[in-house]
């Protein structure tokens, strides 16, 4: 039997860049431990984060990229 695909464009997760990222993965990312990205996020200084219902954290790929540039200091 040919099992017809819907017309237009199509999700696939495997094809998408990872938007949503673990606080092991953003800590993997920048080089630091991820209790080290806890303290940055508790004392406000880290990247902005989403906490969904239940307790899970993730960070959006955008926002952290932002706050490594807004986190650039020029050389003296």
């Amino acid at each position: 039997m040919n099992r017809q695909e819907p017309e237009g464009p199509r999700f696939a997760a495997q094809d998408q860049p990872e938007q949503l990222l673990t606080r092991n993965q953003v800590a993997q990312w920048l080089n630091m431990a991820p209790k080290t990205l806890a303290n940055l996020a508790s004392s406000g200084r880290g990247p902005d984060y989403v906490k969904f219902p239940g307790g899970a954290l993730r960070y959006e790929r955008a926002v952290v990229e932002a706050w490594i540039a807004s986190s650039r200091r020029s050389a003296a």
